[in-house]
């Protein structure tokens, strides 16, 4: 049809318009362009038509058939209208399956059948244009299907965006979905995070491997806890014969009340793990199936990003539910005591002992068990800073609320906010950041370079009208009780309310102290070059001075908890530890089996207990803080 109409056009000067004529035009030209149109608008289509305007189409093009003919054919059309198609519709699909051309081909006039269908261009191509396809620098990340599975199941086209109905072009890391350009115009205009999709897709084997890590590893933690509970639940049926021979033996009157009475007590601990070895077989169960559906993804494609999106999603909702269903409890096997006071015959103690789970909550982190094991402290997120322009240098973080952290990027002059999930929202300052501080668990205070201090508020996203500068350096930064304390140059500490204006200033001489924290009306210092810890009070009177460099060296960040005990990063020794509120007792918490190498930022959430370190090159670790 295209060719004979193009003979028409250049050879018989027949004028075939590209458009649908007006219905009135009935010319011979006119007709052959109303089927011309019908055949480019349907013969690829993969929409349906409503019955009406199916049959306003039929009519049209019948009756300029008719016409075209100068034959009434208007019986012959009925009996295919109204005819029974099954057997047509088997001929038609076996002989698109022979001859389905190449569309490219086909618009340049050249017959030759198609061997693929592309998703993403949405026409079918033989094997010399699809070789040029997958080369193109446009389309060699193309999806295409073989012809054949494409005509039996038109339906599988490309997936498009469910509210705009086009295809996916991006990918926005901060909320983790696919976007089409409308998505991007209108609901991510803000988001600083979106990568094309192609780039997306193709960084997903990076992905896959993670995710197949963490499940894997999911598995493994599952695994070892079923072992111990087993193990306990054998305990139980050895411990039941303790105490029937135990009872039985030195009561003979009392041993069945005394039985009763242990078994019931053991009953209900048993059934209680009972019920905890059914919900751990449960996740054990789905974890092994998300391995499994993990190992299918074998394509590059965009079906295979958003599975690997949902089993992120599921494994997160597992991690969780193990969680949930450990805190606090303990494995340890329990052991029965019994007594008896044989000369009044009065007293029998009967005592069992919770199961323990300590050592489950130890597997489901294994890096650094046995430093957790000693100080009761559970790591609860991991974050990475991704590298922008320059190499990331973080030199502040701040625990904002229960899901959102922020970092300082000096070397980027950056804040970016994260939350437990992965990226949040990222800011551009105008010098580089100094440090930060969180100011009532929904806005960050920030010092910067040019001896200023500014308020973003993370609800709104807009600065606070709060404006703060001084001749003097302005380096670390502090929130406590209404107030920020900000340390100055050489001179000491400036305690500033909320309009910005100075309540009090603290002298205290000396430098390569960057970083402050107040708890309890002190102020706490490092001093990184003479490795020197201080606490003063608020008159600048020393309270106590520490110098532990084979312990910490040398001491950088600091950071208090509600009872005035000091964290400290050591970001040579690459470790964290900790200093009772009188400066008598320093112990390490975190050690560099953490994988925190050059640890500097620390911030710890008084309200939730949970502590924040980051390093300079981007990473973080949260922990939650069960015992000081």
């Amino acid at each position: 049809m295209p060719t004979m109409c193009l003979l028409l056009r250049n050879l018989a000067e027949i004028n075939i318009a590209t458009t649908l004529p007006h219905a009135a035009d009935n010319t011979f030209g006119s007709d052959l362009a109303r089927i011309e149109y019908y055949r480019k608008e349907f013969v690829h289509s993969q929409h349906e038509i409503s019955d009406n305007d199916f049959r306003l189409i039929w009519d049209t093009i019948t009756k300029a058939i008719s016409r075209l003919s100068n034959v009434d054919l208007k019986a012959e059309f009925e009996s295919l209208l109204t005819g029974s198609l099954t057997g047509a519709n088997e001929k038609v699909v076996e002989f698109n399956l022979v001859r389905r051309p190449c569309d490219v081909c086909d618009f340049k006039n050249i017959k030759e059948a198609s061997v693929v269908w592309c998703l993403n261009c949405d026409e079918s191509l033989c094997q010399h244009c699809l070789d040029h396809h997958s080369v193109h620098k446009l389309s060699r990340y193309h999806e295409v299907i073989n012809i054949e599975e494409y005509l039996k199941d038109p339906s599988k086209t490309t997936i498009t965006c469910s509210e705009h109905k086009q295809e996916f072009d991006f990918f926005c890391e901060g909320h983790r979905t696919p976007l089409c350009v409308l998505c991007v115009m209108n609901d991510h205009k803000s988001c600083q995070l979106i990568k094309p999709i192609q780039i997306a897709i193709t960084q997903s084997d990076h992905t896959k491997h993670e995710l197949n890590e963490r499940v894997n590893k999911l598995l493994q933690n599952i695994d070892g806890i079923i072992v111990d509970v087993q193990s306990n639940l054998k305990s139980y049926e050895i411990e039941k014969g303790k105490v029937r021979g135990q009872l039985r033996s030195k009561l003979k009157l009392a041993a069945e009340d005394v039985e009763s009475l242990c078994l019931k007590d053991i009953a209900q601990h048993e059934n209680s793990t009972n019920v905890l070895f059914r919900n751990l077989s449960k996740h054990q169960k789905e974890t092994k199936r998300l391995l499994n559906n993990l190992s299918k993804l074998n394509e590059k494609n965009i079906r295979s990003l958003m599975t690997m999106l949902e089993i992120d999603n599921k494994i997160k909702d597992q991690e969780v539910n193990i969680q949930f269903l450990l805190k606090d409890r303990v494995i340890n096997t329990f052991h029965i005591a019994t007594d008896v006071d044989l000369l009044a015959m009065k007293t029998i103690i009967c005592s069992i002992h919770e199961i323990s789970l300590s050592s489950a909550l130890n597997k489901l982190d294994e890096t650094g068990a046995q430093q957790k094991k000693k100080t009761g402290i559970v790591k609860i997120a991991d974050f990475k800073v991704e590298k922008r322009t320059n190499d990331n240098d973080i030199r502040g973080c701040s625990i904002i609320n229960d899901n959102v952290v922020c970092f300082a990027d000096r070397g980027n002059n950056r804040l970016i906010f994260m939350t437990l999930q992965g990226y949040q929202k990222e800011i551009k300052l105008t010098c580089e950041p100094v440090d930060i501080a969180t100011v009532d668990h929904a806005k960050v205070a920030v010092s910067m370079y040019d001896n200023t201090i500014k308020i973003i508020n993370i609800e709104s996203w807009k600065w606070e009208d709060f404006s703060f500068s001084d001749e003097n350096t302005i380096g670390g930064l502090a929130f406590y009780e209404n107030q920020i304390f900000s340390r100055v140059g050489g001179i000491g500490y400036l305690i500033i309310d909320l309009s910005g204006k100075v309540q009090q200033t603290v002298t205290i001489e000396g430098s390569n102290m960057p970083y402050v924290s107040v708890s309890q009306d002190k102020l706490y210092s490092a001093r990184w070059d003479t490795g020197e810890i201080f606490c003063f009070d608020l008159q600048g009177k020393t309270n106590w001075k520490l110098e532990y460099k084979s312990l910490v060296n040398p001491p950088n960040g600091i950071t208090t908890d509600s009872e005035g005990n000091a964290y400290v990063t050591g970001s040579f020794s690459n470790n964290v530890i900790f200093i009772s509120s009188d400066g008598k007792e320093t112990k390490e918490i975190i050690s560099s089996s953490e994988n925190l190498k050059n640890p500097i930022a620390i911030d710890y959430d008084k309200k939730t207990d949970r502590l924040l370190v980051s390093v300079a090159s981007g990473l973080g670790c949260l922990f939650l803080m069960k015992n000081k």
